[in-house]
């Protein structure tokens, strides 16, 4: 294993760091220096895939005595690169190889543009808007950053009130103004702006045909389809199983809700069937009529800062870790990204065993969107010298929030934004532990999505924990935290619209997946037990939100996040089971050692999570937050 990551770490050092650039500060001169080293950078490490010297190398060792005196994790690790390199041609004649590795550079370069097309359309496109009337809906805070946009455009005299106000089509202004414009026509104009410019730069084009080249790369190598490679026949089966229960019943399910919504937004004055740009408005306005929730007045008791510290205090108190804020750091890739250094407090000493980097805010002009994380080093024990250090493991958070606006109050958080938080720091959580026990890399996709998202998961469903998203929350202006009567309504809202949700988000993307992967014809074929309307908003939300669609890594992510919720669902409710925080500390520490601690082990993430809770995982837990259980 050192001598592989020998021969491996001195491009993916300097590679992985130049895609995560790529992907927070994009410019010309980033994107011209990605595609001079690209094809080439591709040729050396389909060569290294296809190494059979380093294949038959690692099948001598699998098969000799050796094999028994390494780890768990290590065996998984290798037993991963040997599925890489079946999958990645090893064994193909030369002039399939030839044909293999060709189509592989067309993908990447495909993909690649695919990303670039979503950057250029949000920044070459934005509407000005003059009349107040026709943004009626939208909170202050909003209309601030809106006018603050204008301002940056050359609107000097821009103002929340007065406007002008600038609409971008980045995902923040998008969806702001799809939930909470009241004015339709501006709802629809900004809608109809993105189709537009999903058709000017051709998406759909480079998705036919990475649908094409893909199925021909699958054909070549003839070891099943590539969208299921990176689990296991037994995991891969119970993941199809979820999936394929939860698509029945949220398509059915979703139809109610739909004709619900509809007779809703009818009794409030929209005398039309609802469009792809009404769907969320409504169900917004739905949502609080029927809870009583104001997601504007929820936004104050979470300001990022007070969010993220307490959360990190969390963190160290359940999982033991500790996330130190590094001061005084060279600037890092934007003024506004911090340092932090995390500290094992399970161990001896408390080493450091990561570092971290932060990227909060939104850039829409030159980062992407979402929220995620990238591992741009890995440990390492072999890469030292007497003056030099052995790498620590280095990860990127990005989160795309608000920006704070001048001289105003912190960036606030809704509560899905503070989901995807708790979500993300779970992946941290996950890549430093599975990391510190490794000696090479481990990508999240090495060890299966299903397990790389599972801690995730579980940090997720502690939003819906009263004393801990109470302990999370403090009010902007008064310090108060969460009172209990809005929690109760936070809690009784979790499921509404949760078929649909899930039909928009899942159904449509993974159908488009399995067409990518295993049919012929446009991938984007209505389905017949699916309302139009949901299959457009998932048509959209693929073509313009999926930026790892066509990642390799990706490929069988769909059904395996389904898994992993089912997962973190049971293993939450074992946290639910007691009540005093000592015993969390203990039960965050037993979850080290039986789940994270067995990523890469013969022991499948399904028996790891029951050897945690002491019993079957079930359906129940992933039914009840999609809000099947009467169905």
């Amino acid at each position: 294993m050192d001598r592989l990551e020998i021969i491996d770490a001195p491009l993916s050092l300097v590679y992985h760091i130049v895609l995560h650039l790529c992907k927070v500060v994009d410019s010309p001169e980033l994107r011209e220096a990605k595609a001079e080293i690209l094809e080439e950078v591709l040729v050396i490490l389909g060569r290294r895939q296809q190494s059979l010297d380093i294949y038959k190398a690692i099948k001598t060792l699998q098969d000799g005595p050796q094999w028994s005196t390494l780890t768990a994790p290590q065996q998984g690790i290798l037993n991963t690169a040997l599925l890489e390199a079946k999958l990645g041609g090893v064994a193909l004649p030369r002039a399939d190889k030839d044909r293999f590795n060709a189509i592989n550079i067309c993908l990447s370069q495909l993909s690649d543009s695919y990303s670039k097309n979503l950057m250029d359309a949000i920044k070459s496109s934005s509407l000005l808007v003059h009349e107040r009337c026709q943004l009626d809906g939208l909170p202050l805070s909003q209309l601030a950053l809106l006018a603050q946009n204008a301002q940056e455009d050359g609107h000097a005299g821009a103002t929340a009130a007065n406007g002008p106000w600038k609409l971008s089509l980045d995902e923040l202004t998008f969806t702001a103004v799809l939930e909470a414009c009241s004015n339709a026509a501006t709802r629809e104009m900004l809608y109809r702006a993105r189709q537009t410019k999903d058709g000017l730069y051709a998406n759909e084009s480079i998705m036919k045909e990475q649908q094409q080249l893909q199925q021909g790369r699958t054909r070549l190598i003839n070891l099943g389809s590539i969208a299921n490679k990176n689990i296991t026949d037994t995991v891969q089966a119970q993941a199809r199983e979820i999936s394929r229960e939860l698509h029945v019943k949220c398509i059915a399910k979703s139809s109610v809700e739909l004709q619900e919504l509809q007779a809703f937004a009818a009794a409030h004055g929209q005398l039309t069937p609802l469009e792809s740009w009404d769907f969320h408005y409504w169900a917004r306005q739905m949502r609080q009529d029927k809870f009583g929730i104001d997601d504007e007045a929820l936004r104050a008791y979470f300001p990022l800062p007070t969010v993220l510290t307490r959360l990190f205090d969390f963190v160290s108190k359940v999982f033991g870790l500790r996330m130190e804020r590094l001061d005084g750091f060279e600037q890092g890739w934007h003024p506004d990204v911090q340092l932090y250094q995390i500290r094992d407090l399970e161990t001896t000493g408390e080493p450091l065993i990561a570092q971290l980097y932060l990227d909060l805010y939104s850039r829409p002009l030159d980062k992407q969107g979402g929220a995620w994380i990238d591992i741009l080093v890995t440990r390492s024990t072999v890469l030292r010298s007497e003056k030099l250090q052995a790498p620590l493991p280095v990860f990127a958070l990005s989160l795309n929030q608000p920006p704070q606006i001048a001289g105003d109050l912190p960036s606030l958080m809704t509560f899905a934004q503070v989901e995807s938080l708790f979500y993300t720091v779970g992946l941290v959580v996950h890549s430093a532990l599975a990391q510190s026990s490794l000696n090479t890399l481990a990508p999240l996709e090495s060890i299966g999505w299903e397990a790389a998202s599972l801690t995730g998961h579980l940090l997720q469903n502690f939003c819906y924990h009263r004393e801990t998203i109470q302990t999370m929350s403090s009010h902007v202006e008064t310090g108060e935290c969460l009172p209990d009567k809005l929690f109760d309504k936070i809690l009784a809202a979790r499921t509404f619209m949760a078929a649909s949700t899930f039909v928009i988000n899942y159904h449509s993307l993974g159908s488009f997946r399995q067409c990518l992967y295993h049919t012929s014809g446009p991938a984007w074929d209505s389905t017949p037990d699916v309302a139009p309307v949901l299959l457009e908003l998932g048509r959209h939300k693929r073509a313009w939100t999926f930026y790892h669609i066509f990642s390799k890594s990706h490929s069988s992510c769909l059904d395996c996040l389904l898994l992993s919720e089912k997962l973190a669902a049971d293993a939450f409710a074992t946290f639910q089971a007691v009540k005093s925080g000592n015993a969390w500390m203990t039960l965050g520490r037993k979850f080290r050692d039986t789940v994270i601690a067995q990523l890469g082990s013969p022991l499948s993430i399904v028996s790891s999570v029951e050897k945690f809770t002491g019993r079957t995982v079930s359906f129940q837990g992933l039914h009840k937050h999609c809000g099947l259980e009467s169905t």
